[in-house]
This record gives structure tokens, C-alpha cells and sequence, in this order.
């Protein structure tokens, strides 16, 4: 790397670490917002609320990658990052102030829904964008500087799960309803607040293009897109259970919660070290055989990490959650840089918002099911769902070879 891009890889790491912090604490929360924002006597339905609103702002992601992502094409990705910390930030506010079901009603939940679409809009660019701006700097290797980049979003589920597990640790489930809940987003507002500050200081890249053009480019590339949304849908998948984990894991496997938060913390300092490692020493091997190959060890390792869950022991629970990072993190660091290679320079933000936030929109929708799954103590279907998942992607890998 230049020194030009180890800069740019250093804020974007730290940045997307504070960005990540927020916007996954709603999921591992997902157990208090169910209670604090849907007052219903049936606590299955509870849930299915909380997981909704979960849902529903991912609805947006793909409206907001493709605004976003055509803005960034056609000018600047630093100017894309801060208006989306400075909107982050604000909201972040908001909801660490809100009162809840209890105090004003069915306004509280809409109040939320609204928050959580302003958040999944502008949150859609995130890693897009770093590995658009990444490539920008014409690295020969660009999935050696993003996997720094994932690593920081590994760093800000960290600091979310370590500080859940805190609370969860020194205050009493009434205290955390009352007013607990509120302390990790006031925290995240500071750290968006700190990464505007980061990312200013990112280059300008102002970039003039034929808007014309760009658009009906857009359409030109459907079967790349269709392609590279399979791929994704497998970490998508993945990684929307992780941030679940603290509402699953108890249920189907008897741990207690504030041993799943330490556990998750845990696993993800094995990812920051980890996804640098794996992308320097695969740099030069052929990305698309280490995904095809990560996908069809998905259905022995599903057996594998089922089992080992099964035992209740925490030392066994720390390295299941490591396989599982894992794969989450060769699946990322493998499939953007894969984006990047098959998508032109002047569509390439657009178009990776577009696979990126589509497969976590259709994966969103997952939780619904798993709801029932976990209703009915059936650990066999979350996995189930994975292999599904990575076996139906792929043909679509194989499809890419063709055009090599």
C-alpha cells in the first residue's frame, strides 16, 4: 500500500468501527426494544415487532445505496461519508431520548420506524463506499486494505457487545428497561460525531461524469448484479443472525445472555486479526475457488457448529462464534473486492450498494422465520436456511468464471 492509501485505510477503519457500533445495537437489543416499544401481552408477538421494524429499515437500504451511490459516482465519496455520520449522529440522539410504548403510545414504535428508515438509508454506503474509495487509489491488491476495513466493523460490534455485556452484567433487567437502554446509543452518537471529524480529512475525489450515461448503465449490468447478490446473501445472512445471536442463542442452546454478548465480543477480536491475515496470505490466489470453496464447507461446518452449540459450555460457545466469524469474514473480504474486478469504475459504487443492500434486504426478512423457529426450540432451521443459502450460490460463482 501507498502511504496515500494506509491513510485512507486507517480512517475508514476507524470510521466504519464507530458507524457499526450503532446500527447493529438495535439487533442485540432486540429483546428490550420488543418490551420497551410493542406493549402486547403475548410476548411472541412482541418479538415479531421488534423484528419488523428490524426488517423495515432494511426495506429502504436499496433506494438509499442507489441515491447515495449515484451521488458518490458522480462526485465525491468523502462528501457520501460525512452527510451520512452527521444523519446517523442525529438520530442516534433522537432515539436515546425517546420515550417509550408506555409513556406515549403507539407514537413511540412510529417514532422508531421512522429513525430506523433514516438510519438504513444512509448506513446503506458504508462498505460500499470504503471499498469504491479503496479502489479509487488503483491498489493492486484492494482486498488486503478492506479487509481493515471489515475488521473495523468487527471492532464496532465489539464495542457494542462488550458494552451490552456490561450493562447486562452491573444493572438488573428492570434498571436497563428504565433507563440502561439508552446509554449505548448516547455512546454512539459521540462516536459518529468523532468520525465526521475522521473523515474529513479523507481525499475529495471529485469525480465529473456523463449522469446520462451513467444511468442507463445502471440496467446494463442486471446479470452481474443478480450474480454478486447470491454471493452476498451468505455473509448477509450470516451476519443478520450474529447481530440476533443474544435473542437465539439462549432460547435454542440454554446460554445466558450476558454470556452470548462476552462470547460475541470474543469471537470478533479473532476477526480483527484474522481477516487481515486470511486476505494477505490469498492475495494472489483466485478469489472466486476460495469462495466456492468457503460455500461448500458451509453445510459440514452448519453440523459442526450445531453440535458443539448443543453442549452449553462457554469455552465451546467462544469457538463456535470464531468458525462463524470466519466465514463471515472470508466471505466479505473475498466478495468486494470480487464487485470491484467485475464492475466498471464509473458504476462501481452504484452498482455494489445495489448487490449489497438488496441481498441484506431479502436476508432481513429472515428473522421473521427464525422467530418461529426459535418459538418451536428448532436449531436445525437456522442452519438449514445457511446451507440453502451457500449451495444455491454457487452456480452463480461458477457463472463469473465465463467472463475471466
Amino acid at each position: 500500500m501507498s502511504i496515500s492509501t494506509k491513510k485512507i485505510t486507517y480512517l475508514l477503519t476507524l470510521s466504519s468501527a464507530f458507524e457499526y457500533y450503532d446500527f447493529i445495537i438495535y439487533g442485540l437489543m432486540a429483546n428490550y426494544i420488543s418490551i420497551l416499544f410493542f406493549s402486547v401481552d403475548n410476548p411472541f408477538i412482541s418479538q415479531i415487532g421488534a423484528y419488523s421494524i428490524f426488517t423495515l429499515g432494511y426495506l429502504v437500504r436499496p433506494l438509499g445505496g442507489v441515491i447515495l451511490g449515484i451521488i458518490g459516482d458522480f462526485g465525491s465519496r468523502r462528501k457520501v461519508f460525512i452527510i451520512g455520520n452527521l444523519i446517523l449522529a442525529i438520530t442516534a440522539i433522537i432515539i436515546s431520548l425517546m420515550p417509550t410504548y408506555n409513556q406515549i403510545g403507539i407514537i413511540a414504535p412510529i417514532i422508531l420506524i421512522i429513525l430506523r428508515i433514516v438510519q438504513a438509508s444512509v448506513f446503506s454506503t458504508e462498505l460500499p463506499g470504503a471499498i469504491s474509495l479503496i479502489q479509487d487509489q488503483k491498489t493492486q491488491h484492494p482486498g488486503k486494505s478492506f479487509s481493515f476495513v471489515v475488521s473495523g466493523t468487527a471492532i464496532g460490534t465489539i464495542l457494542a457487545s462488550f458494552i451490552l455485556f456490561l450493562i447486562e452484567k452491573f444493572l438488573t433487567k428492570q434498571e436497563i428497561l428504565e433507563f440502561g437502554w439508552r446509554i449505548p446509543y448516547i455512546f454512539g452518537a459521540v462516536l459518529y460525531f468523532i468520525g465526521i471529524i475522521l473523515r474529513k480529512n479523507l481525499p475529495y475525489n471529485e469525480i465529473k461524469k456523463d449522469k446520462t450515461s451513467l444511468l442507463l448503465n445502471i440496467f446494463s449490468e442486471y446479470k452481474k448484479v443478480a450474480v454478486f447478490i447470491s454471493v452476498m446473501l451468505v455473509p448477509a445472512y450470516l451476519i443478520i443472525l450474529n447481530i440476533l445471536f443474544p435473542s437465539i442463542l439462549p432460547k435454542l442452546y440454554n446460554y445466558l445472555v450476558k454470556d452470548v454478548y462476552l462470547a460475541i465480543s470474543l469471537s470478533l477480536i479473532w476477526s480483527v486479526f484474522f481477516t487481515p491475515l486470511f486476505a494477505h496470505l490469498t492475495a494472489n490466489f483466485n478469489k472466486i475457488n476460495i469462495l466456492r470453496l468457503t460455500f461448500f464447507l458451509v453445510l459440514p461446518i452448519s453440523i459442526l457448529l450445531n453440535l458443539l452449540l448443543n453442549q452449553s459450555s462457554f469455552i465451546l460457545l467462544v469457538i463456535s462464534l470464531c468458525i462463524y466469524q470466519s466465514i463471515i469474514s472470508i466471505s466479505m473480504v473475498i466478495g468486494f473486492p470480487l464487485m470491484v474486478k467485475f464492475f466498471s469504475d464509473k458504476l462501481r459504487l452504484t452498482l455494489t450498494s445495489v448487490c449489497y443492500n438488496i441481498s441484506f434486504l431479502i436476508a432481513s426478512f429472515l428473522p421473521l422465520f427464525i422467530s418461529r423457529i426459535i418459538w418451536n426450540n428448532s436449531s436445525i432451521g437456522i442452519w438449514a436456511i445457511l446451507v440453502i443459502l451457500a449451495l444455491f450460490a454457487i452456480p452463480r460463482l461458477n457463472s463469473l468464471e465465463n467472463e475471466i
